[in-house]
C-alpha cells in the first residue's frame, strides 16, 4: 500500500509536471467506487480551464490547489495500488506493480482520472486495484479526512519533547495500545502504514506488540529519531526501492508464508492491530508483559484499510504460490 515516501515523491512528480500548468482536458471514469459523491462531468466542471497552483501532500494524501481559492480541488488517497503517472517523466513507483509498464501507451492501462495540460503535458491517476479515492472539496486541508490527522511524520514530526509528550497523552486514553497500532493511527501521526512501521520498529529495536505506555524517554527518543530517519531516506531515495539501503528490514518483509531471514536472524510475523508485522524477535525483545490493545471504536477508513490488506496479503500469496511453481 502507498504509504507516505510513494506519495511524497508522486507530489513532487505533480510539481514538475503540473504547477503551473493549465488544465485543458478531463476524463474521469464513470466509477462510483473511485470517485466518491462526484460524476465524470463534475470532475471535470471543477477542473477543466483551472490552473494548477501548487501539489499539497499530509500523510498519505495529495491534493492539487487551483486558481480558483472558492473553488473544488482534487483530493487523491491512493489506496492500495493508485499513484501518479505523468507522461515522458515518471510514475509512482512501488514493489511489485508498474503503474506504466508501456512507456507507448497512453492513457496507461487502469487509468481514472486523465488531465491533458496546456504545452502538451498528460498526468494520470492510474488504480489497478480500485481501493484508491478522488473527492472534490472545497480547501481540503480545512476538511475531514484531512482536518482530523495528526501530525506529518515529514513535514510536522514534533521536536523530541514533544513527540514524547503527545504519546503520553495519548496512551493516557488507551493504557493498552501496542506501539505498531499507535505509528498507524492517522489521527495519531500521519502517513506511516505497514511497511514504513516494521522499518521504523525494526531500526529502534522496538518489539510492534509493545505497549506504547510502556517505553521510556530513551525508547521514545529512538522511536523518534527511527521515524525521522527512515521517512527521510525513503523520500530522498523518491521511494525508489531499489534504492533502499541493503540493511533495511523492507527487502525482507514480504513473505509471511516463508519466513526470511536478515543478517542470520530469523523474520516473524505478527497480527497487531488487525495488521500483519514483520519484526526480528532476536533484536526487538518484547519487554514485560503482553497487553491486550485497548478497544478503539472502528471507523469506515479502519474497515477500508483492513479491506486493503487482506487483499494485499492474498495478492502476495498467488505470487508465492506462483514463485513455487
Amino acid at each position: 500500500m502507498p504509504e507516505l515516501p510513494e506519495v511524497e515523491a508522486a507530489k513532487r512528480l505533480m510539481e514538475r509536471g503540473c504547477v503551473g500548468k493549465r488544465i485543458e482536458r478531463v476524463v474521469a471514469a464513470k466509477d462510483d467506487k473511485v470517485f466518491e459523491d462526484a460524476s465524470p462531468d463534475d470532475v471535470r466542471r471543477a477542473l477543466e480551464g483551472r490552473r494548477v497552483v501548487a501539489a499539497h501532500r499530509k500523510g498519505k494524501y495529495l491534493w492539487l490547489e487551483l486558481d480558483n481559492p472558492d473553488g473544488l480541488w482534487p483530493l487523491l488517497h491512493f489506496g492500495m495500488t493508485g499513484g501518479i503517472v505523468v507522461q515522458n517523466m515518471g510514475a509512482t513507483k512501488y514493489k511489485r506493480i508498474h503503474l506504466a509498464s508501456n512507456p507507448d501507451e497512453w492513457p496507461p492501462r487502469f487509468t481514472k482520472l486523465e488531465l491533458d495540460l496546456e504545452g502538451g503535458a498528460k498526468v494520470a491517476f492510474v488504480d489497478v486495484r480500485r481501493f484508491g479515492r478522488v473527492k472534490l472539496l472545497a480547501n481540503p486541508s480545512a476538511q475531514e479526512p484531512l482536518s482530523k490527522l495528526g501530525f506529518d511524520v515529514l513535514d510536522e514530526l514534533p521536536p523530541l519533547e514533544q513527540f514524547i509528550a503527545a504519546v503520553r497523552k495519548r496512551v493516557a486514553r488507551a493504557p493498552g495500545l501496542k506501539i505498531k497500532a499507535l505509528l498507524l493511527d492517522q489521527e495519531f501521526c500521519s502517513g506511516i502504514g505497514n511497511w514504513v512501521g516494521d522499518e521504523v520498529l525494526y531500526q529502534a529495536r522496538i518489539h510492534p506488540e509493545q505497549s506504547a505506555a510502556s517505553l521510556g524517554d530513551s525508547a521514545l527518543a529512538a522511536l523518534r529519531e527511527s521515524i525521522r530517519s527512515v521517512v527521510t531516506q525513503a523520500v530522498e531515495l523518491e521511494a525508489d526501492v531499489d534504492r533502499f539501503p541493503p540493511e533495511w528490514l523492507f527487502h525482507h518483509r514480504w513473505n509471511s508464508r516463508k519466513p526470511g531471514s536478515i543478517n542470520g536472524h530469523k523474520i516473524e510475523f505478527v497480527t497487531v492491530g488487525s495488521r500483519t508485522s514483520a519484526f526480528v524477535p532476536a533484536l526487538q525483545k518484547l519487554q514485560g508483559p503482553r497487553t491486550g490493545a485497548a478497544k478503539k471504536k472502528k471507523t469506515a477508513s479502519d474497515s477500508e484499510e483492513e479491506e486493503e490488506e487482506e487483499e494485499e496479503e492474498e495478492e502476495e500469496e498467488e505470487e508465492e504460490e506462483e514463485e513455487e511453481e
